[in-house]
């Protein structure tokens, strides 16, 4: 899975000009899986080993909830991030199937756009919560971190919201570290003016879905 940044040339009307770009942004890919014992990717679908490991016998490949017990950001369990003593873009993505997110980092966060688009104001934010496909786009603020190492960890109970806590490889995603050097100029989003409700959208659709509760699933 990976993330493409596609842009309204018309947003530059309405987005601060100090804004990093598009080309700027960090993505973030939040996802769990399994490993086995040699460290490939395993999902409980099939059988492996001469074991059937699916939680649905009748449809061995029909995985309706899968929680894995690793956290991988962009493929990567355990990532390590670089990063300047300022302000980066992020781009968030719950790529999990069915676990959701409450993340944590101990620096300032602004969310800045949602599924529905850019919000007309940063909002701060203490952490953010992600259901599956659920994207945020985020400012975050390593001023005054600098020569020290942050843990983007996770609290969000599976199921979402009464079951059990993370732990082990659940419970932390990333660590980043702020390089020693001056701070650069950025947006400042405590500051910002509105400027998302300048570029409305130029059309508006209504889709309705429904699920037939009652109808027969097909069988094998």
């Amino acid at each position: 899975m990976g993330e493409h940044t596609r842009c309204n040339p018309a947003s530059g009307n309405c987005l601060p000009a100090n804004l990093p770009g598009s080309a700027d942004i960090v993505p973030v890919i939040l996802q769990d899986r399994m490993f086995d014992t040699s460290g490939q990717l395993f999902f409980p679908g099939d059988s492996a080993g001469g074991v059937l490991w699916s939680l649905n016998p009748e449809h061995p490949y029909w995985v309706p909830e899968f929680t894995g017990d690793t956290i991988v950001v962009n493929g990567k369990a355990w990532p390590f991030l670089d990063v300047q003593p300022k302000r980066y873009r992020f781009l968030f993505l719950n790529g999990s199937n069915a676990r959701t997110y409450e993340m944590n980092l101990q620096a300032p966060m602004w969310v800045i756009g949602t599924d529905g688009g850019y919000v007309d104001t940063p909002v701060p934010v203490k952490k953010l919560v992600m259901m599956p496909g659920e994207r945020y786009e985020v400012i975050i603020d390593f001023a005054g971190f600098a020569g020290k190492s942050l843990i983007l960890s996770n609290t969000a109970k599976t199921p979402f919201p009464a079951g059990k806590a993370p732990k082990g490889n659940t419970l932390a995603a990333s660590c980043s570290s702020a390089c020693r050097s001056r701070q650069l100029p950025s947006l400042t989003p405590a500051t910002t003016r509105p400027w998302a409700h300048r570029c409305g959208p130029a059309r508006t659709r209504w889709c309705a879905w429904s699920i037939p509760l009652r109808a027969p699933w097909p069988r094998a």
